[in-house]
């Protein structure tokens, strides 16, 4: 039996700005700088090693590719420690919860895009439909739950797609067994809201599916041909809490499940369930 394991691995985390009764800060009432752009500023000689999210908050610290996690390990823990101790110098703080609250008394429904969801790639067009389709406009916000994301690929493409599988088929298992994303790092409440905006998006057809793990047969090849790629070879997008992204010129396998992490300790559990995850998942591929 070849071994199967990742070559590559780097990390991104997600993190709130917020005050210090721990909303949210959006730019409201005249004000147009975000509280993103206040901390690129403070960052500004180092500004590649944060990036906007979806809401407009939110800021994502991703390190560089790694040849095992423990490295990536080091420099997300150097860069989480800069972002807490830069955002304390623009007067705001990082959030130690990784589901939002939302102070419906400080910005209106009207005001939830224009306020809160940030210009970058498609996401603007895009929660103009998912706001129609929600029961509460207010859980557009839900986009937001904080996550750790560890991206992880093989020796080549075809052997990261097995990889995926792998994996995939694994927390498919132990999602039946469990039934409590609790099991998976992630906090019922982050999975709930979460969990409105992507049932919206899939509605919408922005997504391949839901949040739940799937199986992929052994013809893994042909299935992730045909279901995971559109008619022009791009890949669909998935945020299921296992993912196949290509973030750049290589595809990964994207965990998604953990939450988002502020703490070393936090830290710490988070990369010892995935190197534990990681295992029994590959061990149950080898049987």
């Amino acid at each position: 039996m070849k071994k199967l394991y990742p070559k590559k691995w780097w990390i991104e985390i997600e993190v709130w700005l917020v005050n210090k009764n721990k909303y949210p800060v959006f730019p409201i009432n005249g004000e147009k700088e975000t509280a993103y752009e206040k901390l690129v500023y403070q960052l500004w000689s180092d500004k590649d090693l944060v990036k906007p999210e979806v809401i407009n908050n939110m800021v994502e610290i991703v390190t560089g590719v790694h040849n095992s996690i423990d490295n990536a390990w080091k420099e997300i823990f150097q860069l989480l420690n800069m972002c807490k101790q830069k955002t304390k110098e623009i007067w705001l703080n990082s959030s130690n919860i990784p589901w939002i609250k939302i102070d419906r008394n400080n910005i209106k429904p009207e005001q939830l895009i224009d306020c809160c969801v940030t210009d970058k790639d498609y996401y603007k067009a895009a929660t103009n439909e998912i706001i129609q389709v929600l029961q509460d406009p207010y859980d557009l916000l839900g986009a937001g739950t904080l996550a750790t994301h560890i991206h992880m690929s093989a020796e080549n493409d075809e052997a990261t797609f097995e990889l995926f599988k792998s994996i995939s088929n694994y927390a498919k298992k132990v999602w039946q067994w469990w039934m409590t994303p609790e099991k998976m790092l992630m906090n019922r409440k982050r999975f709930l809201q979460w969990n409105k905006i992507i049932e919206a998006r899939k509605q919408l057809g922005h997504l391949v599916n839901g949040i739940d793990p799937f199986e992929i047969p052994d013809n893994y090849m042909e299935y992730i041909e045909k279901n995971l790629f559109d008619e022009n070879w791009n890949l669909k997008r998935m945020h299921n809490i296992i993912a196949l992204k290509k973030p750049w010129d290589k595809y990964t396998v994207e965990l998604r499940s953990p939450d988002g992490v502020i703490t070393a300790d936090q830290l710490q559990t988070t990369i010892e369930f995935t190197k534990s995850f990681v295992k029994e998942a590959l061990d149950d591929w080898s049987r």
